[in-house]
C-alpha cells in the first residue's frame, strides 16, 4: 500500500489511478496482436522488471514497425500488476529531472524519440536517477541508472539532436549512440511493416505498401541513387507521381490547393483539417504558408501579442536590459517557441508548443482546433492523442528559449501555441497522417529531414512534393543529407 503523502503527490496519483482489471483486458487484447520481434522484446523488458535488476533497451524501427503498439503493451502488462511506469517522449524528458518521489516508484522508464536527445540529456538523467536511488555513497560501484529499467527507442534515420552551428561530427558526436553508456543497452531491430499485416489489403495494394515503405527506407538510409548533373552528392531525384508542378510561380497557393483542396468548403470539417498538413525545413517557409491560409478563412481576425523581457538571471541584467530592446526582443523568433504575433480566427488547427497537462491530452505537439476566442483563453478542441474530441481552455504562459545563441535569456509571455496548417518537419516528427504536402522553397539542411517528411504520410497517394527550383537545378531534383557514420553502431 502506499502512503498517504505518495496520494498527495499529484504525479504518482495519476499513476495509480488506472483501474487494474481494464488494463488487463487491454493487455491482453494486445497481446494476441505481438509479432515474433516484438514479443523479444516484450519478455525481455518485462523479466527486467521483475527480477528488479535494473537494464537498459533499446528499440531501433522505422514508423509502421509497431513501436508505439509495443509500448502500449507493455504499458498495460505492467499497469494491470499496479505497477507504475513513466512514458515520455523526446520534448518531455526534463521532466523526469523533477519528480526524485516518482523515479523512485517508477518499475519502467520508456523514453521515445531518443535518437534526436543529446548524449548529454541521457547521461545527466542517468547521474539523476542513480543519485536519486542510491543514496549511500558508500555504495560501489553504484549500477546503472540506479538499478532501473530504461526502455529507449526510435529511429536513427530520423533528425539527430540539433547543435548550434555545430559541424556534422559534432552532431553526430553528440547522439546517444555515441555516449558512454551506449555500450550497457541491449538493442533490438524492428524490421517487419505491420501495415502489411492489414487483412483489407489485396495483393496489389501490399505491394503498393511495400514499394512506397522500401523507397522511404531508402531515402533514409541514403541509398536512392544521386544525381548526376550536380556536384554535390546529396541531390536525388523524387518520382514523378510525387512532385507537384507549379507553372504560374504562385508555388505556396499551389502546394496550398494541393494539399487542401476546396479548403473554404471543408475547413469546418474538423476530420479534414485533422488528416493533412504542409511540411517545410524552415519556420519562414510555415509561417508563409500559414499566413497564407488564415487569410483564405472568414471570420474576424484575433491578434496576440507577448510582453517581452530578459529574465533577471541574465549575467550583466541591468545593462543587456538598456541595450535591448522591447523591438528587438519582439523580432525573435526560434523553432518550437511561439512568435511575438499570433493571429488566430475561429475554426484554424493549432498545435501546442509545451506540455500543459499531459493528463489530459495537452501535450507538446498535440493539434487542437480553436472554438472559441477571448481576450485571455482560448478555447479549441483536442484533434488528436488520448484526449481527442474533448474541448479545452488555453492560456498565456511564460515561457524561455534554450541554445539561442544569444548572450540574454528571453522571457515571452504568450500562448504556446502556432497555427499548424503548415508546420516544420522537426516539428511533425512522432506526426503521423494520411495527406502530407512538402513545400521545399529551399532544400533540407540536415540529416534526416527529408527521410522524416516522406515518412510522415502512411501512402504513397498521400505525399505530393513541391520543389521551388533554382537557376541551375534539375528539374525533379532535391537534396537528401543522411549521415550514414550514424548506423555504424547500432547492432
Amino acid at each position: 500500500m502506499s502512503s498517504r503523502d505518495d496520494y498527495g503527490n499529484t504525479l504518482l496519483r495519476e499513476e495509480l489511478s488506472y483501474s487494474t482489471r481494464e488494463m488487463k483486458n487491454e493487455f491482453e487484447g494486445l497481446r494476441r496482436n505481438l509479432n515474433e520481434e516484438h514479443t523479444r522484446v516484450f519478455e525481455a523488458v518485462m523479466r527486467s522488471v521483475e527480477d528488479s535488476k535494473g537494464g537498459l533497451f533499446f528499440v531501433y524501427g522505422s514508423g509502421g514497425t509497431g513501436k508505439t503498439y509495443l509500448w502500449r503493451t507493455i504499458i498495460t502488462a505492467l499497469r494491470a500488476q499496479s505497477k507504475i511506469v513513466l512514458a515520455v517522449a523526446s520534448s518531455g524528458i526534463a521532466s523526469l529531472l523533477l519528480p526524485g518521489e516518482l523515479i523512485c516508484k517508477a518499475d519502467l522508464i520508456i523514453w521515445d524519440e531518443a535518437p534526436m536527445i543529446n548524449k548529454h540529456a541521457l547521461e545527466a538523467l542517468e547521474r539523476t536517477v542513480t543519485d536519486i536511488m542510491t543514496k549511500d555513497d558508500t555504495v560501489s560501484p553504484k549500477p546503472i541508472f540506479g538499478g532501473k529499467t530504461l526502455l529507449l527507442g526510435g529511429d536513427f534515420r530520423q533528425i539527430l539532436p540539433v547543435i548550434q552551428k555545430g559541424s556534422r561530427e559534432m552532431i553526430v558526436d553528440s547522439s546517444i549512440s555515441r555516449s558512454k553508456l551506449w555500450k550497457h543497452f541491449k538493442i533490438f531491430k524492428l524490421s517487419t511493416n505491420m501495415r502489411l499485416m492489414n487483412a483489407d489489403s489485396d495483393d496489389a495494394q501490399q505491394q503498393e505498401i511495400a514499394d512506397f515503405g522500401k523507397w522511404v527506407l531508402d531515402v533514409g538510409d541514403g541509398k536512392i541513387p544521386i544525381s548526376e548533373t550536380k556536384d554535390d552528392s546529396t541531390w536525388i531525384q523524387i518520382p514523378d507521381d510525387l512532385l507537384v508542378k507549379c507553372d504560374n510561380g504562385d508555388y505556396i497557393n499551389t502546394i496550398v490547393e494541393s494539399t487542401y483542396p476546396s479548403l473554404l468548403e471543408r475547413y469546418v470539417d474538423y476530420r479534414s483539417l485533422e488528416e493533412r498538413c504542409i511540411l517545410a525545413p524552415t519556420n519562414e517557409s510555415a509561417d508563409q504558408i500559414n499566413e497564407h491560409m488564415i487569410s483564405l478563412i472568414p471570420g474576424e481576425d484575433h491578434v496576440f501579442r507577448s510582453a517581452d523581457s530578459i529574465s533577471p538571471e541574465t549575467s550583466d541584467f541591468q545593462s543587456k536590459e538598456v541595450f535591448y530592446t522591447n523591438e528587438f526582443l519582439n523580432s525573435l523568433t526560434f523553432s518550437g517557441f511561439p512568435n511575438h504575433e499570433i493571429y488566430l480566427k475561429v475554426g484554424i488547427p493549432i498545435m501546442l508548443l509545451r506540455n500543459l497537462k499531459q493528463s489530459e491530452g495537452l501535450c507538446n505537439g498535440t493539434r487542437l482546433i480553436v472554438t472559441q476566442i477571448a481576450g485571455k483563453v482560448i478555447q479549441a478542441e483536442i484533434l488528436t492523442g488520448k484526449g481527442r474530441g474533448k474541448r479545452v481552455f488555453i492560456h498565456r504562459v511564460v515561457l524561455e528559449p534554450s541554445n539561442t545563441g544569444l548572450p540574454i535569456i528571453l522571457r515571452r509571455r504568450q500562448f504556446p501555441i502556432k497555427v499548424c496548417f503548415a508546420m516544420t518537419i522537426n516539428k511533425s516528427q512522432c506526426q503521423s497522417l494520411p495527406i502530407v504536402g512538402i513545400y521545399l522553397e529551399k532544400p533540407v539542411f540536415s540529416h534526416g529531414q527529408l527521410y522524416v517528411a516522406v515518412s510522415r504520410t502512411t501512402s504513397r497517394q498521400g505525399l505530393k512534393i513541391l520543389i521551388k527550383r533554382g537557376e541551375d537545378d534539375p528539374e525533379g531534383y532535391t537534396q537528401n543529407i543522411v549521415y550514414k557514420e550514424i548506423f555504424s553502431n547500432l547492432s
